[in-house]
């Protein structure tokens, strides 16, 4: 070898030698210090800097960030795109001028209204509403009287008055009846789990059955079996129960001879819709019609109520009752619901063997449902509900003859919906229903109450329309 003190060079005693530099630091200095291009330097697991005008990394050199914090700092610093970094679940920040986080958590939660009028002929019929946004329901509940005629009573000689109240969630079904013979002091009720929509006259010959077929973008379709003419063109409405966020589930809660029976749903619901015709088994009671439909909460509060009518001479009579279940006069008990996890007790105030039909739904939080209740005026006017913890979107209402568990002599009752672009509603009064397809019609006609306003934590009606009676309408608000 041989070393030139002027020139400060290094020569390699044969072509081919190399320097290796074991791991640690180093330093190579002078005029025309290099590295040759074939040489390589590794850098270890580990944190490290490159620094210098030109310090880089060749394009071939990976270097893998270990899950956990770091940063990259500089004027040219990126991420090449085919690198990924997850994000585990927790908080995050991106920041920069650049920084953008792609990632959906938007809420996929929708209860809609549909109203219908049944055809003039058996088939396949479908109900539909673009306030689905396209989605297919997960579970529907129909509300139909022998009403035709928006906002005016029918009453037709020989015709029944009826209440029917079914659901599915296409799976399960049921439907619960109960009807009165205009003209007569012949009456009837019964309900099924082979169809959503079930209806017969007062000596029990069939008058309506359909069964479901399938849901649909934007609705259902059922399949019609029976139809007879006097329910041509009766009105009422469905309400959907849809998005990927919803759990829903229907069936029937199978009564117990000491009055307290439990179900285990499928999922923890958040609420449960139901209607009974005080009937230990499916098909006909006869000689009097005793229905109600209601709701309860399993939001901590306890909250629940029903509306129902009786009926088994002359005009009948009507309730509003703070249970979920159960007339409550006449010697039928009502029924209180409880929750506990996914599952759900039915307790009647006297032991008494009813089964249950009901319709569960969940939204994980998603949409939230808050119950609360408004009086009509005496005299036109709004009237609000305040404290509801929510902004709705929509309300279902229970449409009762008078106060809290108080009979009603002569009366019947309802259900109804309001949204900001429409409304719908149904009911029976004595032997004549009626509807409305705008707003809720209340007691054939006695208030007429439309959509004024949904605010944060409250909701407001308008009552274009009051009669001297204050009638108490228990309602569960939709929303965030």
């Amino acid at each position: 070898m041989s070393m030139m003190v002027n020139s400060y060079r290094f020569t390699p005693p044969a072509a081919g030698n190399t320097l290796e530099a074991e791991p640690g630091s180093f330093a190579v200095a002078g005029n025309a210090a290099a590295f040759k291009r074939a040489l390589r330097m590794s850098a270890a697991p580990g944190a490290f800097v490159l620094g210098g005008n030109d310090a880089g990394l060749i394009p071939g050199v990976s270097m893998p960030a270990a899950a956990g914090t770091f940063a990259l700092a500089g004027n040219d610093v990126s991420l090449r795109r085919s690198l990924k970094m997850p994000a585990a679940a927790g908080s995050l920040a991106l920041t920069g001028k650049a920084a953008t986080l792609s990632y959906s958590n938007a809420s996929d939660a929708v209860v809609a209204y549909a109203n219908f009028q049944l055809p003039s002929a058996t088939g396949n019929f479908q109900i539909t509403t673009g306030e689905l946004g396209g989605r297919t329901p997960k579970m529907a509940v129909f509300c139909l009287s022998n009403a035709e005629v928006s906002e005016t009573g029918h009453g037709a000689s020989g015709e029944e008055g009826f209440h029917n109240f079914g659901a599915t969630d296409g799976t399960n079904q049921w439907s619960v009846m109960s009807c009165t013979e205009f003209g007569t002091n012949s009456d009837n009720r019964g309900y099924v789990t082979t169809g959503c929509l079930y209806e017969t006259n007062a000596q029990g010959t069939l008058m309506l059955a359909a069964t479901f077929v399938s849901f649909d973008s934007d609705g259902v379709t059922i399949n019609i079996t029976t139809l007879h003419s006097e329910l041509y063109s009766k009105r009422g409405f469905v309400i959907f129960f849809a998005g990927s966020d919803c759990h829903a589930e229907v069936g029937v809660i199978a009564g117990e001879s000491d009055g307290t029976a439990t179900k285990t749903i499928g999922f923890t619901p958040e609420g449960l819709l139901m209607s009974d015709a005080f009937m230990a088994a499916t098909g006909l009671a006869g000689s009097t019609a005793i229905q109600t439909f209601g709701f309860a909460l399993n939001d901590g509060s306890a909250t629940q109520y029903d509306a129902g009518r009786y009926l088994a001479s002359g005009t009948g009579e009507g309730r509003v009752n703070n249970k979920a279940a159960g007339y409550g006069a006449n010697s039928i008990p009502t029924c209180t619901i409880s929750f506990s996890g996914a599952n759900v007790t039915a307790t009647y105030s006297t032991a008494t063997d009813v089964d249950l039909p009901y319709a569960a739904w969940s939204f994980g939080g998603r949409l939230t449902a808050k119950a609360g209740t408004i009086t009509t005026p005496t005299s036109p006017g709004q009237v609000s509900a305040s404290g509801l913890g929510i902004t709705p979107v929509s309300a279902l209402f229970l449409t009762g003859p008078g106060a809290v568990n108080t009979t009603i002599a002569g009366a019947g009752f309802g259900a109804g919906w309001l949204t900001a672009s429409g409304g719908g509603s149904m009911g029976a009064l004595s032997k004549t229903g009626y509807c409305s397809t705008t707003r809720l019609n209340i007691s054939n006609g006695a208030d007429l109450g439309e959509f004024e306003a949904f605010a944060s934590g409250s909701l407001t009606v308008d009552f274009v329309t009051a009669d001297a009676t204050a009638r108490l309408l228990p309602f569960i608000a939709f929303g965030t």
